[in-house]
């Protein structure tokens, strides 16, 4: 059933991967019946999980690739409404997503958001001659912003680090 399902779901990739590791030659052995158990395709599934993240990453972004801009940013904020986050949260986090957009007018997907494209950001922001202090509060709701797409498989997995801020 759980070939079944992942197969109906797209991931027949992950069945050739399952057969790959359990030495299988093609994928007649898994039956239709229930003489593959669960159990091991959840231990196989969870093995290639922590050795295979890459694999896995592939996966979800290729289902996921078309996703725009707009879209995965209505899903956040309709996912931060769930979370039941203050309207002035959601207001934050529009003025920083109106910000970032602004200076990136021509990406329209998910999928072209990479660690460059934060870097080149940053000295976007930079040449505006705002604060480092105000360039972090920009890049807090951007990286809140985009680790939600990339928890949803919609961009590539990358780590945002906030810049070295002056003391007063």
């Amino acid at each position: 059933r759980a070939c079944q399902l992942a197969c109906i779901k797209g991931y027949s990739d992950l069945i050739q991967e399952i057969a790959k590791y359990r030495h299988y030659d093609n994928l007649e052995y898994f039956p239709n019946d229930s003489s593959v158990y669960i159990h091991s395709i959840l231990t196989i599934i969870s093995y290639l999980k922590q050795k295979r993240w890459d694999f896995f990453m592939r996966l979800s972004l290729q289902n996921n690739q078309n996703k725009t801009i707009s879209d995965a940013y209505n899903d956040f904020i309709k996912y931060c409404k769930v979370k039941n986050l203050s309207e002035y949260t959601i207001i934050y986090y529009d003025n920083c997503f109106k910000n970032f957009k602004q200076h990136f007018p021509n990406i329209k997907f998910c999928n072209e958001i990479k660690e460059e494209t934060i870097h080149d950001y940053i000295l976007r922001l930079h040449e505006t001659n705002i604060t480092n202090t105000s360039i972090n509060t920009f890049l807090r709701g951007v990286r809140a912003i985009i680790y939600y797409f990339i928890k949803l498989g919609y961009t590539e997995n990358f780590k945002i680090t906030l810049i070295k801020a002056e003391k007063n």
